[in-house]
């Protein structure tokens, strides 16, 4: 409880963990979905359905390091920094994915949400800053 020393590392194990687990799993899947996505669907969604977990894939991949953030953001009094970040991020990613929706109808909208999925590591880069900002709460080196 209100060890802020200690969340340094518990964050990016935490982050590490998660986003290394859900990251494998993702791509363990890729292989066998050509296998399933036939049994499930109908012959003419297969294509365009594989089409697009390829392009959410890494987007996906991405977000799921993002695990601790929001506790990251809690117990370091950060919320204002998330907020504005969440903010620039919403209006960044709403003018990008219509224009992919414009310019590419047919995928458009999945490599938006990729890249919607890409403003995650504003958030991780944003708690490597602050740790590296703080070196008084770095855990004490072992003697």
């Amino acid at each position: 409880m209100k060890d802020v020393a200690g969340l340094r590392g518990t964050y990016w194990k935490a982050s590490l963990l998660s986003g290394a687990t859900i990251t494998a799993g993702l791509l363990l899947s890729l292989p066998v979905l050509p296998l399933v996505l036939p049994r499930l669907f109908p012959p003419d969604f297969v294509e365009p359905l594989w089409t697009m977990i390829l392009i959410l894939t890494p987007g996906l991949c991405v977000v799921s390091f993002s695990v601790a953030n929001d506790v990251f953001y809690l117990v370091t009094d950060q919320m204002g920094v998330a907020i504005r970040l969440s903010l620039l991020g919403l209006c960044v990613n709403t003018a990008q994915v219509a224009f992919f929706a414009w310019w590419l109808p047919t995928i458009g909208v999945a490599i938006g949400l990729t890249v919607t999925c890409l403003w995650s590591l504003v958030h991780v880069g944003y708690a490597w800053f602050w740790f590296r900002r703080h070196p008084e709460l770095q855990p004490l080196e072992a003697s």
